[in-house]
Parts: C-alpha cells; sequence; structure tokens
C-alpha cells in the first residue's frame, strides 16, 4: 500500500552517481537518522528524487526533508522477489535544510544479515560489519560487480549477503576483493535487489586488518 510522507531532518548518507550498468542505475539517495547510534528501521533509499529548487544539488552529511511516496516496492514485474520481500523506499522532492557532520555507521553482526527477516531492519542504512572475508572471486554482470562474503554454511545462496559497486567503481579503484581476502571492517549503505549487498561508498570504507577504524567523513566529496 502506498502512502503519502513528509520526513523531515534526515541526514543524507550517500548518493548514487556511479551508473555501474551504463543505463542510467544511477540517482538514488540514501538518508538516515541523524542519531550517533541509528535505531533500526531509520534508513532509506529514496528514489531518483526531484529537488526544490530544480537546481538544488545535495552532498552527504546534508540535512534534508522529503516529501512523497513511500511504496514497499515488490520488484519488477518481470520477476518478483517473492516470499513477502519487499524494498521499502521513496518517491519525491528533497529538498535542503542545513549542512551538519556526516553520518554515523550503525555496527551490524554480520549473523544479521544472513536472512530477510533480520536485515531488513538496516535497508538503507550505514552500516559497518566487522570481520569480513570474500568467499570467493567477484563476479562480473552487466557492468555489476559483486564479492560474496562468507557467512559459513547452511545459507540459501539467494540470502548471502556480497559487495557491490553501486556507489562508485570497486573494480577499479580496489581494494582487491579476491576469494580469501579479509577486512577489519567494511562501511557502506545497505541495499536490497533479489538479495543484500553492502554498497562502500569509496575505497576508505574498507578497513584492513590491524587498521584504525574509519573516520566519518572519510569518503566525504
Amino acid at each position: 500500500l502506498d502512502r503519502r510522507v513528509h520526513v523531515t531532518g534526515a541526514t543524507l548518507v550517500a548518493v548514487d552517481r556511479f551508473d555501474e550498468t551504463g543505463e542510467g542505475a544511477r540517482g538514488n539517495h540514501y538518508v538516515q537518522d541523524l542519531a550517533d547510534d541509528p535505531a533500526d528501521h531509520s534508513g532509506m533509499t529514496v528514489f531518483q528524487p526531484a529537488f526544490s529548487p530544480p537546481d538544488l544539488r545535495l552532498v552527504p552529511g546534508d540535512v534534508v526533508d522529503v516529501s512523497g511516496v513511500l511504496t514497499e516496492f515488490l520488484g519488477p514485474s518481470s520477476g518478483r522477489f517473492g516470499g513477502c520481500r519487499t524494498l521499502p523506499e521513496i518517491g519525491g522532492t528533497m529538498s535542503f535544510r542545513f549542512e551538519d557532520r556526516p553520518a554515523r555507521p550503525r555496527r551490524v553482526p554480520l549473523d544479521d544479515l544472513k536472512s530477510y527477516a533480520s536485515a531488513r531492519r538496516y535497508i538503507g542504512m550505514l552500516v559497518r560489519v566487522e570481520g569480513v572475508e570474500i568467499a570467493r572471486d567477484p563476479s562480473r554482470s552487466g557492468g555489476r560487480y559483486t564479492a560474496s562474503i562468507n557467512v559459513g554454511a547452511g545459507v540459501p545462496a539467494a540470502d548471502v549477503p556480497s559487495l557491490s559497486n553501486e556507489l562508485y567503481d570497486l573494480e577499479a579503484e580496489g581494494p582487491p576483493l579476491a576469494a580469501g581476502a579479509s577486512f577489519r571492517s567494511v562501511t557502506g549503505v545497505l541495499t536490497y535487489f533479489y538479495g543484500f549487498k553492502i554498497a562502500p561508498r569509496c575505497p576508505a570504507d574498507f578497513q584492513p586488518e590491524g587498521a584504525p577504524l574509519p573516520v566519518d567523513d572519510a569518503c566525504a566529496p
């Protein structure tokens, strides 16, 4: 059921400016509550928004209002997600309120990403997952570049989370994601489309083993 919504005082986490498919797959904005420890369900995908004024251009850290329609997207008509799975997103207009600090990531246990039921609450949020190991060499399809995360045995293939190049050219800019590569933590926006993906914003979202945690504005433009 679509609903009219008006969201005030949300922090812009990331802007998708990377067209990985070459078919215009960019333009989404990701927002979440401005909090030191963001609560569950506090993130949202704003699907290819309009702006007020029309020439407004936003950057991560801006605090915004969003007016539009909240939709529980069931998946493309050619193949629904199934299993009562949806992608919540808002289509509408964004306006600027004021500049603020970069959003802080929500620390998420890797186990929470093993199923739709436990991971849905983080969709659209900036998350940080610790102890990330790449399960197998990355796959490439139509410009999309993904690497599965090792979550152990017993998880259906469709529920295995992965890292993706939705927000920057991960394959070209790195870091390398060969099978067995490990990181102390990975930060990124949690997205959903036939499975959960962590979309890092830039190479600084990867924390090598033994390195200090990245600063909140490591990927600031």
